[in-house]
């Protein structure tokens, strides 16, 4: 596979570590990071952004977009983290919302609360431990009536 121009070959640690240069810290003491352009809430979410990129350059994301706004009630939207669109193993696309947690909240319980009740997508929760990923798929309950 051809690299992409100004591809650097570095590890998780060096990753997170330049992607956090100049970014600060937020009342959950997320460090605010810069990555390609855009800034991101956490450096986890800019680390999963990177990975999502090399998932695109592999072919299994078709596309994703990051911040990706869900409305749940006629006054309540979710600032989902990104949008992706897949392909599976069968070749289907497969669309679902994707959530990066350091920290669970108060006020995002509520709004995983709501999503679980009127989302549309499959919703995958990613958290960061010991340098893996662990997920959690919420499956909401407008699509198991379908």
């Amino acid at each position: 596979m051809e690299k992409p121009s100004g591809y650097v070959k570095m590890n998780t640690k060096e990753l997170l570590k330049k992607i956090a240069e100049g970014a600060k810290k937020s009342k959950y003491r997320s460090i605010r990071t810069h990555y390609k352009g855009r800034n991101y809430d956490s450096k986890i979410e800019a680390l999963r952004a990177s990975e999502l990129d090399i998932l695109h350059i592999q072919k299994t994301v078709v596309t994703w977009s990051p911040q990706f706004i869900v409305r749940l009630t006629d006054k309540i939207e979710w600032k989902v983290d990104f949008f992706v669109l897949s392909l599976s193993s069968n070749g289907t696309l497969y669309p679902y919302l994707e959530e990066t947690k350091g920290k669970i909240t108060p006020d995002y319980k509520i709004k995983l609360d709501l999503y679980k009740q009127f989302g549309m997508l499959d919703l995958h929760i990613k958290m960061r431990k010991d340098s893996r990923w662990y997920t959690e798929i919420i499956y909401p309950e407008t699509l198991k009536k379908v």
